[in-house]
């Protein structure tokens, strides 16, 4: 057809690549350089030819032929990262390029051999294997005599085919010149007289997607000579050899020392583009990624129907964009809406072709661009399509930066387990398909179609590959590949069908937001709505007092509480209880009012807690342990109407305080408790609406916040627990925590609804794993809850006593190694969680030996419902991270006095019509294909620290109020697998840093101690992001052989054994000698606690002679001068010897370590600095394992600190910005917030004091892109 000047270069079938190939014909035929973008904006020949007419002179040189050439020849840009991989790896299938075809018809083997040496002459290419050198690797063209293909023929059954054609895709290459052989090897299967499968595979070092066509026109024409018995085909000489290409490239690009030449351009447009980028996309995958990748992949057949793509042309049409553009905007949103975040990178490949004379080579000129889509702020289908354009024409305009120097200079977190920069690929292959089939479809004689070869590699996480199908009337064909390492193919099979769905909302309405897209079936929806929140069930309607009481009546004699050498029956607690309420009832006590409990962990804690719901009134429980500031406060904020403790107990609690005071230890109360006889209940309306208790937890503001939860939702939350944890007159459990945690509710209240027992473990002998295990034996203990940190120091303390018990796991993450030991010693492990706002436990999931390799946090209890949402209310797809909201009868009152913050966390259920409420919980989660939740991670910077809910706000409101201090920023840190501390960062006004111990003194004012930091850094100045957010990954890491230098030598024997003690189990090295390179002497006033150590590590640390001394202390003098005053001058302890221990290093640092001993040349193994180098090493961030996961099995918020970067959040300067990462169950990141595009630091962050700290971990191999 004519083409006038008025016709549209895209309406007439153009796309990217052939504007590409335009550009590069336009350069060549009229002298002028084009961008790119000026084709999309003016693609018409008519407003071409007037651009053109003001255009500059193109000021590339075009490629040609070298001669002479040099004696050495460079690897190209591209060559050189793969021959990189290839020595790294060894021979491997990875970058095989498979081209197989089926032949049908008599084949000449003999015309086949000499046409494929005729191809191999025509390209040096095919031809070429490589050396290195002192100067590095070089090409060798060797003659064509001395590389003549090798044909190998096999004979082969036709059921045979299909594998021994995939064995053979899959044998790697050894590239190097000595090994002889070339990197393009051709296998002919013999099937039958008549029937052929030819399989020619070639290395990606010298060739590329595009080099299929070249080889097939190639081929197809010396064979039709050779057949008809030419000496050699006819055929044009080609203009230029790879070789040339190679010197060509680097002279075109430059030297990066010149500020004008085009690498140097180029490199500041993609550092700029790319500065902040995710170092990677959090998709919905089906297993933990593995420390290394095995590259193992599968493909998908995967199809845009003809009318979706008709579709997607005429909206590419609407908005001045390429088809590429718009399935690239429709990708972007599909992992957006799949919890990638909405700051996607997307590779891609280009045929990096520029320069007509390279069209018809053989060889790797193929780059990858980094397409960096932003998704952020409900764009409609339009305004994305418009923000893909203007980004994809920029990338184009700057596509000859190789990929390698690109991952050089942003310079991401190196990883062995993923591919940097993107792990999703997008390709667009207009014409490759094509052209390959036209071509052997020439083959004379036979009938060629195309056979399968597949080479099981999945070099990304995800990959789509899309081919137009001229003149088929299908649409686009196309393949979705994924990893095997992260990804099972229902998942991939449904991630298309979401995919498609999106495409045509879009294309159906491109005017609304992409966010409102249905990417469920209705199918779906109603199992994630309604089937696994089908969890109604029969709830007593009356109190747990009535309960109680009924239960007391029909086991009057059972016993129902002991405490040490003290116990009640059912008829004594219910007697006591009564006569106690009637007391508190003359006193005020009554309902929706509240009555403070601070007493002893003993039997008169039950007696009190059901006395005051006698009354009517609801019981505020303190825990004396806490700061008396944090105490006064709860008390101002309740307004209690009694507070109840011990006398020696009104010594800790606030002076300040004006609540009447009842004192249980009184003699005269004590003597009228257990009078013997009783007086009656008290006749009382339970409404289950009235409160039953107000528990406070730790607030972002600065104040803790009361969570009030009535009399039904504690009943609803009991009935459950009974039908799922049968418990009898012979059940007894032991009850470790403290009443201020809600869970206690479990371990107080559910043996009295069952006839069972509660034994209630004193606060000392909680902390002394020792004490604990013989308390469960001797007890005779047969159901126990607890946090999975005291699990783990049971289990290393006497793994015998678990055999009997019914495990509860709950209150912070259950790692999958401990869920493991658990099950394999006692009778059952339950896996709990939920937040205080929903009453105590929300969900829970029975593990087995077979399933605790992934714990799970399970599925909704009774009366209760989950739903996993986005930011719209609606429900994600299955296996897609959204937050948790629960609803159902569970569901509590609100915030005491905080109507706002009620108002937030507590909302309408979109999803029912019964008016009801669902609350908001923060934390992420999602379901998996058997119905059962995956927590992932928070939301925002609230952690869970061994069971205890933190506000990381709170911590920092209080270290602002310190007079020295003007910012501060507090995270969680696990440098160590395992073992998450809390880390502040300070500014401060004055020159030196404020001291530790005075940094502790002031927070323990003002919160308890699990809150208070491990370590304090001071700095100059907050790393910031250009855009003025803290910078985190820029913040220093502790050094943990040291401390702080404030702290004090020890003094006597005691305490040098006790910080032996400290040390020995920390890792740390001998109190008071000089230490080599980085390391401090290990000072006596390190708060123990704060350090990170659990209860497994204190006890350890009191073994000996000195264990029964030294374990009692622990807790209540946690650094090693106060342990020694209250120690005492009693036994004379050994002096130590010295406990030295040096610090490991992670898993990458070990592996590159060992590699450099490996060599005999001392040299630095791949990719990391010789040992020695200058500069401290720091240990690359390990892929994620089962150590480092935001798991689940917890409370509802925070859990345990994921990674060195999670939860920090910053005072008094600009706030934190929204780009925490943090880990899910399987390893993988979770995107918690949008990310900043801000760029982590490559400068050195100093604290004051002289350390000097920044990420430099090894750098890691990775694949550089696709074929």
């Amino acid at each position: 057809d004519t083409v006038t000047i008025d016709d549209d270069f895209f309406h007439l079938g153009g796309h990217s690549l052939l504007a590409t190939k335009l550009v590069s014909r336009i350069r060549t035929a009229i002298g002028a350089e084009l961008p790119i973008r000026q084709l999309f904006e003016t693609p018409t020949v008519a407003a071409l030819s007037a651009v053109l007419g003001e255009g500059t002179a193109a000021s590339r040189r075009a490629v040609t032929a070298v001669d002479p050439r040099p004696t050495r020849i460079p690897l190209s840009y591209a060559q050189q990262r793969l021959w990189f991989l290839n020595r790294f790896e060894g021979p491997s299938a990875t970058y095989n390029i498979p081209v197989a075809l089926r032949l049908t018809g008599a084949l000449d083997q003999e015309a086949l051999r000499q046409a494929l040496a005729d191809v191999v002459t025509r390209h040096e290419s095919l031809r070429t294997v490589f050396a290195e050198d002192e100067a590095g690797a070089h090409q060798i063209v060797r003659e064509p005599a001395d590389a003549r293909p090798d044909l190998h023929v096999v004979e082969t059954a036709p059921e045979e085919v299909e594998e021994r054609l995939r064995d053979a895709a899959r044998r790697g290459f050894d590239l190097s010149a000595g090994s002889g052989e070339l990197p393009f090897r051709v296998t002919l299967f013999e099937v039958g007289d008549d029937e052929h499968v030819l399989l020619l595979l070639l290395h990606h070092i010298v060739s590329d997607a595009w080099s299929r066509a070249p080889l097939a026109r190639d081929l197809t024409a010396a064979y039709a000579a050779r057949v008809q018995g030419t000496a050699a085909p006819e055929w044009a000489p080609l203009p230029v050899q790879y070789a040339d290409y190679s010197l060509w490239q680097r002279e075109v690009l430059g030297s990066e020392d010149d500020p004008d030449s085009e690498i140097s351009r180029q490199l500041a447009y993609w550092t700029r583009t790319l500065t902040g980028l995710p170092d990677q996309l959090e998709l919905p995958y089906d297993r933990p990624r593995p420390a290394v990748a095995t590259y193992r992949g599968d493909r998908i057949p995967f199809d845009i129907p003809a009318d979706l793509y008709d579709g997607v042309t005429a909206l590419a049409r609407e908005t001045q964009a390429s088809p590429f553009m718009v399935l690239q905007a429709a990708l972007a949103a599909l992992l957006t809406r799949l919890g990638a975040g909405d700051d996607i990178p997307i590779g891609t490949p280009v045929a990096g072709r520029t320069d007509e004379a390279l069209d018809d080579l053989i060889g790797v000129f193929i780059n990858t661009l980094v397409l960096r889509t932003d998704t952020s702020g409900r764009p409609s289908a339009l305004t994305l399509i418009e923000r893909v354009r203007n980004q994809t024409l920029e990338a184009y305009a700057h596509q000859d930066l190789p990929f390698e120097r690109l991952v050089e200079a942003v310079n991401p977190e190196r990883s062995l387990a993923r591919h940097p920069l993107f792990q999703v690929l997008l390709a667009f292959n207009n014409t490759d398909t094509a052209a390959v089939e036209d071509a052997v479809a020439k083959l004379p004689g036979l009938s060629v179609s195309r056979a399968t070869a597949d080479t099981g590699v999945g070099k990304f996480d995800l990959s789509l590959a899309f081919a137009e199908q001229a003149g088929s009337g299908t649409g686009l064909q196309g393949v979705l590949e994924f990893s095997k390492d992260v990804f099972d193919r229902q998942t991939v099979e449904t991630l298309g069908l979401r995919y498609l769905r999106l495409l045509r909302a879009m294309v159906d309405a491109p005017q609304k937001p992409v966010d409102e897209a249905e990417l469920l079936d209705e199918a779906e929806s109603r199992t994630l709505l309604s089937e696994w929140n089908d969890t109604a069930g029969e709830v007593p309607e009356r109190s747990m007092v009535e309960l109680f009481e009924e239960r007391a009546v029909s086991d009057p004699d059972a016993e129902a509480v002991a405490a040490g050498e003290h116990s009640l029956s059912y008829r004594e607690l219910n007697d006591r209880a009564d006569r106690l309420a009637r007391i508190l009832a003359a006193q005020g006590a009554g309902a929706e009012r509240f009555v403070a409990v601070a007493l002893p962990r003993s039997t008169d804690l039950i007696v009190t807690l059901l006395a005051v719901w006698k009354t009517g009134a609801a019981y505020l429980p303190l825990d004396t342990e806490y700061p008396a500031e944090r105490l006064a406060y709860m008390l101002d904020d309740a307004n209690p109407v009694l507070l109840l403790t011990t006398s020696d107990l009104t010594s800790v609690l606030p002076a300040s305080t004006q609540v009447p005071q009842v004192l249980l230890d009184e003699p005269g109360l004590q003597e009228e408790l257990s009078a013997p006889t009783g007086t009656g209940p008290l006749r009382v309306m339970h409404d289950p609406n009235a409160s039953a208790y107000v528990i406070y937890t730790s607030g972002s503001t600065g104040r803790p916040k009361g969570v009030v939860v009535p009399h039904g939702p504690l009943v609803n939350f009991l009935t459950a627990m009974r039908q799922q944890f049968p418990l009898g007159n012979g059940d007894r459990l032991l009850a470790v925590t403290t009443v201020g945690f809600d869970i206690a509710g479990l371990e107080l209240f559910l043996p009295l609804l069952t006839g069972a027992t509660i034994v209630i473990a004193e606060r000392d002998t909680v902390r002394d794993p020792a004490a604990l295990t013989t308390l469960i034996r001797t007890a005779g203990v047969s159901v126990m809850q607890a946090t999975p940190s005291l699990w783990r120091a049971i289990l290393n303390e006497d793994p015998t006593v678990l055999t009997p018990l019914h495990i509860l796991v709950g209150g912070e993450a259950l790692p999958a190694d401990l869920a493991t030991a658990l099950t394999h010693h006692a009778t059952t492990v339950t896996n709990l969680y939920g937040p205080t706002e929903t009453t105590i436990w929300s969900t829970l999931w029975p593990a087995t030996p077979h399933t605790a390799h992934h714990p799970h946090i399970g599925h909704p209890i009774t009366n209760t419902q989950i739903y996993i949402l986005d930011h719209t209310l609606q429900p994600v797809p299955t296996g897609t991270p959204g937050e948790l909201y629960i609803a159902g009868h569970g569901v509590a009152r609100g915030y005491h006095n905080r109507p706002d913050l009620t108002a937030q966390r507590f909302t309408a259920n979109p999803h029912t019509t019964n008016g009801t409420r669902m609350y908001r919980t923060g934390d992420l989660a999602r379901w998996t294909t058997d119905g059962n939740l995956e927590y992932l991670a928070r939301v925002d910077d609230q952690i869970k620290l061994r069971g205890f809910r933190i506000e990381l706000g709170e911590i920092e409101t209080a270290l602002t109020t310190h007079p020295h201090i003007t910012q501060a920023a507090v995270l969680v840190r696990e440098d160590h697998p395992g073992d998450p501390r809390l880390t502040a960062y300070l500014t401060t006004t004055t020159p030196h840093p404020t001291p530790t111990t005075e940094l502790r003194q002031h927070l323990a004012t003002h919160l308890p101690d699990y809150m208070l930091p491990s370590h304090f850094i001071t700095l100059d100045t907050f790393p910031l992001t250009p855009n003025g957010k803290l910078d985190r990954r820029a913040l220093p890491t502790p050094d943990y052989a040291t401390h702080t230098a404030d702290g004090r030598a020890p003094r006597t024997p005691r305490e040098e054994l006790l910080c032996t003690l400290f040390a020995h189990r920390r890792r740390l090295l001998r109190p008071g000698r000089p230490l080599p390179a980085r390391h401090q002497t290990r000072q006596p006033h390190p708060h123990r606690p704060g350090r990170g150590t659990g209860h497994q590590a204190a006890v350890r640390g009191a073994d000996g002679g000195a264990a029964g001394r030294c374990a009692g202390l622990l807790g209540r003098r946690p650094r090693p001068a106060g342990r020694r005053a209250e120690a005492g001058p009693g036994t004379a302890l050994p002096r130590p010897a010295a406990a030295v221990v040096p610090p490991a290093s992670g898993r990458a640092e070990r592996r590159v370590q060992r590699a450099d001993l490996a060599r005999p040349d001392g040299r630095a193994g791949p990719g990391g600095a010789a040992a020695g180098a200058r500069g401290r090493r720091r240990p690359a961030r390990e892929p994620a394992d089962g150590r480092r996961r935001g798991q689940f099995g917890h409370r509802p918020s925070g859990r345990t600190g994921p990674g060195a970067d999670s939860g920090a959040a910053l005072r008094g300067a600009p706030r934190l910005g929204h780009g925490g990462r943090r880990t899910d169950a399987a390893g993988r990141r979770i995107r918690l917030r949008p990310r900043l595009r801000d760029p982590p630091a490559r400068h050195p962050v100093r604290g004051r004091g002289g350390g000097v700290h920044g990420p430099q971990g090894p750098a890691a191999a990775h694949p550089p892109h696709s074929q």
